[in-house]
């Protein structure tokens, strides 16, 4: 069932929709064939170039708690299209970058922009479905923002032993042009229903969540999951590259790999999380990551360093992940389902925040050995299964309502 208002107004199409929101994370996962590279390029280390993906990750935290609440006052059209407007200019600026400062400047606003799609295109739907409508729909476009990630990395690494990693840029501007004009041209208002920003209820939700054990558990164990995934990605162009003498488009065609564990972990999840109950299926994931990361130890510490000692071991990391994030998440956002909207933005922060800090972090430790990557991973997941303890063992009516 549809109820879009507004006499004429035409149902966003699904394929903007999933277009929009693929940019984001395609974007993101791009450059990071390239940044042995682009160190090279601007004469610096590659722990300064890594601040291409620390930056971008760091402009997206606060995009997460903005977006929702002024598209709520403002309308989802008007957002959706300065997001995308700044995310061509970001791109852009990239392609045209003459320093490393400034390559990082237009990835901060290339994923300020970027994120619009990924935080509105949800909500857009919802506005024009029912529960049960949205609930397909939205799949189709979170499958965008798990295969984007798939393809980026083999294509920026083709891109930059043909033609060189600006290029990737150049895809993404035109990528970008279009799917402005094509919002511009086909997306009518679908939120109807303004509502006015009120800072002190938002803040007072935070509060609440910040102040609920379940919550923070659960919340925490999804972003330094999340934070694992990111450090590792930040760490094994480097060792392919540098340490192991392969091509940058290596790293594309490796990390399908570890990408596929995580849908595979997704697509168990699917199937059997309704069976098992949100606290089974973290525990189960859990055990999974676990078991990944401690054959990510063994083997690189007692084996030549070889992409398959450090990709099959992430791989079934993943795997784990794909299956506790979800609950993880599902759990997170019902500890107060009156305010999920604030709890689904601030998880996001959270997520983007740590993956932030902990790609930071292995950019100042970065060495030509797999020490400081495996090393990040493994406290990574270690500190996500310390807060998805957490939230198993907070009370679940004693948190504050």
């Amino acid at each position: 069932m549809t109820h879009l208002a507004g006499g004429a107004a035409r149902l966003p199409p699904l394929w903007l929709l999933i277009a929009v929101t693929a940019v984001g994370p395609a974007s993101l996962h791009i450059i990071l064939p390239s940044l042995p590279r682009i160190a090279v390029d601007f004469a610096s280390d590659y722990g300064s170039a890594q601040l291409a993906l620390t930056a971008y990750l760091a402009a997206m935290a606060p995009a997460q708690l903005v977006y929702g609440p002024l598209s709520d006052r403002f309308g989802r059209r008007p957002l959706l299209l300065l997001g995308m407007l700044a995310y061509l200019a970001g791109s852009v600026l990239c392609v045209a970058s003459w320093s490393l400062e400034a390559l990082i400047a237009g990835r901060i606003v290339q994923a300020f922009g970027g994120c619009a799609g990924m935080v509105l295109s949800r909500a857009i739907v919802r506005d024009v479905h029912d529960r049960e409508r949205s609930a397909g729909l939205i799949a189709h476009i979170t499958m965008a923002m798990s295969l984007a990630p798939m393809v980026a990395p083999a294509m920026g690494g083709w891109l930059e032993v043909w033609v060189g990693w600006r290029y990737g840029f150049v895809v993404l501007s035109v990528a970008g042009a279009v799917a402005l004009a094509c919002a511009w041209a086909l997306l009518d208002e679908t939120n109807h229903r303004r509502i006015p920003i009120d800072p002190r209820a938002m803040a007072g939700h935070y509060r609440l969540l910040l102040r609920s054990p379940a919550f923070v558990g659960y919340a925490l164990g999804t972003s330094f999951a999340t934070a694992s995934w990111y450090a590792f990605t930040a760490g094994a162009p480097y060792l392919l590259v540098d340490a192991m003498g392969l091509p940058p488009n290596a790293y594309g065609t490796w990390v399908l790999i570890v990408m596929g564990g995580y849908t595979i972990g997704n697509l168990l999840a699917s199937h059997v999380s309704a069976r098992l109950g949100v606290e089974q299926m973290v525990l189960l994931g859990l055990a999974v990551a676990a078991a990944g990361t401690a054959a990510l130890v063994a083997w690189t510490a007692t084996a030549a360093l070889t992409p398959l000692a450090l990709f099959l071991p992430m791989a079934l990391t993943t795997v784990g992940h794909g299956l506790g994030q979800p609950n993880g998440v599902a759990g997170a956002i019902s500890v107060h389902p009156h305010i999920a909207g604030a709890a689904s933005g601030l998880l996001g922060f959270m997520q983007m925040t740590i993956s932030a800090a902990t790609t930071l972090l292995l950019g100042h430790v970065q060495a030509p050995t797999a020490l400081p990557t495996v090393a990040v991973v493994t406290v990574a997941v270690a500190l996500s299964a310390a807060g998805f303890v957490l939230a198993a063992r907070a009370p679940r009516r004693g948190d504050p309502s």
